[in-house]
């Protein structure tokens, strides 16, 4: 360590005069931290309240001469004569690392000193003291920052630090901010509380990967990803040559970096599988750009990438509408087919988000989402109204698609808390309009506070948006994985039972006409099928189709005009006994739906494959017998003789007569699996065999 020299270490009482000059010539490198940290650096502080502690501000860049036999370093910082770590960095890889990490800490004494530890894990998790070094803060200067390189025995820091003194007053409300402990701590690595407006972040959306390895010996593959001093690393697929991660994350864009490496690895055999590049300097602007990048003569990863472009003038953007283009007009409907249209989104300002920080401001930015595609705005800190005029072009591969806008607060942990969202269907994007949106919670039921304001424009080719509606639809890579939830299985079968209780009037109206209550109406029925059954024809049935989406589109209508239906009243949700039981009545229900579905496939199984034969051959007759009978009949004067039947069968049979299923009843007759084990005999070995595993459970419970 070599600061300047000092002739003896200042006391706390000589803190008290210092020159306006040194505190107006602290640098800006520490800005993003500075800006929330006490004191404010452009202003002296109150000489008039005495100094009880210091306030460390540290700036740690990078670790050199790391030793790589060491599977996993971290570096720790403690305050001598104190036990406890005041600042833990992530993973430490390779021989030298680029951390960028920030640390504000509170020392009661001036006189104490840092101690900085490389601590390696060995493979019982135990740590393990690889270097160690010490930072006098005595010898610092005050309210200036340094430049120093803190050398170990074998490991080197290089950092920058800043002493600056504080008052009772100014440890108070630091820690009332950040915390009892008194330290701040912000990882480079992450997306933090970095100051977004003057750097771009680059969301990249990690799909899948194609020949990945030697099929003989699948790898659990990993992606490393490194822009500049920016790294990230994905989740482990194992044991797979073609991986999909389906993973999203986000990277600062360094000024000047314009290419991103990637690595492809392998956690089990801990070596390197393949490398790439991305060149970033190619690729458009505020577009999400889908992407493969080649890895080797056979592999290759599949990304989508979004690149922010620099910031314009927001009077200027404000007024900015893209012209048309004319890819997408009717004549170059053939030339690109796959490209069904363009969606031009204005993200201008949020007004009354909801209040996150203890201060009562957020750190509000929004996130815009369309099927994998995903693209960010910079942040706005400590406001309640931000504004953020970004302008970005989509491609619009789904006319049926939906834009989501959310809104989150910037945390200073990396994580960022929800504030609202909005969801918004293409096909109710109507011309080039601005229009306020009320946020909703994360469900999209209720509402939540504030709204935003976006300015749209969606232009597409519609004979391209017929074709693609015909297509499948694009595979969503980001979906979160499902989890059973007892609420969502409850209302899934109440909506069943909706939709088939919508028929029953129906049934029960053809079950009166063939029970012959009204004689004239079951008379005029019979009449008018004998009639359609003469003269259908097969072009028929897509207009009949149309007629009944006609008829429920116009109940659709009238019932809307009359106004929502009220819904029928739910259980209160701390009833637990009522909740308990509807579950376990709806699981039941579901239980002996599918045991009737799995019954009847066993029972098609087995009248198939001789299991019983004399079920068997009566089949094989029956439907030897209709194919002889299709042949010299025609369809139509079948369907014509079944119709008839079924409606003169009540006046033929007597009163209590019971209507049956002909198909259902020879069903009922062929054993299902359960019932060919019960009527199979038991040889002499199975029951020897049954005995002996009798005798032997008997002897292990004694």
């Amino acid at each position: 360590l070599s600061p300047p020299p000092s002739p003896s270490p200042p006391s706390l009482n000589m803190l008290r005069s210092f020159s306006r000059s040194d505190s107006a010539c602290i640098t800006r490198r520490f800005s993003s931290m500075s800006s929330s940290s006490l004191p404010s650096p452009s202003e002296p502080p109150d000489t008039s309240a005495p100094f009880i502690a210091v306030l460390v501000n540290l700036c740690l860049d990078r670790v050199e001469n790391l030793p790589l036999e060491v599977a996993e370093l971290h570096l720790i910082a403690r305050v001598s004569g104190e036990n406890r770590t005041l600042y833990s960095s992530q993973k430490l890889e390779g021989e030298e690392d680029e951390i960028n990490d920030k640390v504000s800490l509170i020392v009661d004494d001036i006189g104490r000193s840092l101690t900085f530890e490389v601590i390696g894990k060995n493979k019982w998790r135990k740590d393990n003291v690889i270097d160690r070094g010490t930072l006098e803060l005595a010898q610092c200067r005050l309210f200036k920052w340094q430049e120093l390189s803190l050398v170990m025995e074998h490991i080197s820091i290089a950092c920058s630090v800043q002493v600056h003194p504080i008052t009772a007053s100014q440890k108070e409300e630091f820690c009332k901010r950040w915390g009892s402990a008194g330290v701040r701590v912000e990882h480079g690595r992450s997306v933090g509380r970095a100051n977004t407006a003057e750097c771009s972040i680059i969301n990249i959306v990690l799909i899948k990967g194609f020949n990945i390895g030697e099929t003989d010996d699948p790898p659990d593959a990993a992606v490393k990803f490194k822009l500049g001093t920016e790294k990230y690393k994905s989740k482990v697929i194992t044991k797979s040559i073609e991986p999909e991660w389906g993973e999203s994350f986000e990277m600062r864009l360094p000024k000047g970096v314009e290419v991103m490496e990637m690595q492809v690895v392998c956690r089990r055999k801990k070596n390197l599988i393949s490398t790439g590049e991305l060149h970033l300097s190619g690729l458009p602007r505020d577009k999400a750009i889908r992407q493969e990048v080649i890895l080797g003569p056979k592999s290759s990863l599949d990304i989508i990438v979004s690149v922010p472009a620099g910031f314009t003038n927001s009077s200027v953007l404000a007024n900015v509408a893209p012209a048309y283009d004319n890819r997408f007009s009717v004549l170059n409907t053939f030339r690109a087919i796959p490209e069904v249209g363009e969606l031009v989104v204005k993200i201008i300002r949020a007004e009354e988000v909801e209040a996150m920080d203890l201060g009562g401001k957020s750190d509000p930015f929004a996130i815009l989402r369309m099927g994998n595609l995903r693209v960010r705005t910079h942040t706005h800190y400590a406001t309640l109204f931000p504004e953020w005029n970004r302008l970005f072009v989509l491609p619009v591969e789904d006319i049926h698609a939906i834009v989501d806008v959310s809104l989150f607060d910037e945390d200073s942990t990396g994580k960022a808390d929800f504030l609202g969202r909005v969801s918004i269907p293409l096909l109710q994007i109507n011309g080039w309009e601005r229009r306020w949106f009320p946020l909703k919670d994360r469900k999209l039921l209720k509402s939540a506070k504030g709204r935003v304001l976006l300015e749209m424009r969606l232009q597409y080719n519609l004979i391209r948006a017929v074709i693609r509606t015909f297509t499948p639809r694009e595979k969503e890579y980001l979906m979160v994985t499902p989890k059973f939830k007892p609420s969502v299985l409850k209302a899934s079968v109440n909506e069943i039972r909706r939709f088939g209780s919508s028929f029953t009037p129906i049934f029960q109206s053809i079950d009166d006409v063939m029970r012959w209550k009204k004689p004239s109406v079951s008379f005029l029925s019979m009449i008018i099928f004998v009639f359609v059954i003469l003269y259908i024809e097969v072009f028929h049935l897509p207009m009949f189709l149309v007629v009944l989406i006609l008829n429920t589109s116009w109940n659709a209508f009238v019932s809307t005009e009359k106004g929502p239906l009220t819904p029928p009243p739910t259980p209160k949700e701390n009833d637990s006994n009522t909740s308990i039981l509807s579950i376990s009545d709806t699981l039941l229900e579901l239980q002996e739906t599918l045991a009737f579905i799995t019954l009847l496939i066993q029972r098609f199984r087995n009248a198939s494959d001789m299991t019983s034969p004399w079920l068997t051959c009566l089949a094989i007759f029956v439907l030897s017998a209709a194919t002889v009978l299709l042949y010299l009949v025609p369809l139509r004067y079948l369907v014509l003789a079944w119709g008839i039947n079924k409606f003169t069968k009540r006046l033929r049979k007597p009163p209590n007569f019971v209507d049956n299923n002909e198909l259902l009843d020879f069903l009922s007759r062929v054993p299902s699996d359960r019932q060919l084990k019960e009527w199979a005999e038991l040889t002499p070995t199975d029951s020897f065999t049954e005995g002996s595993q009798l005798k032997k459970s008997v002897d292990n419970k004694l």
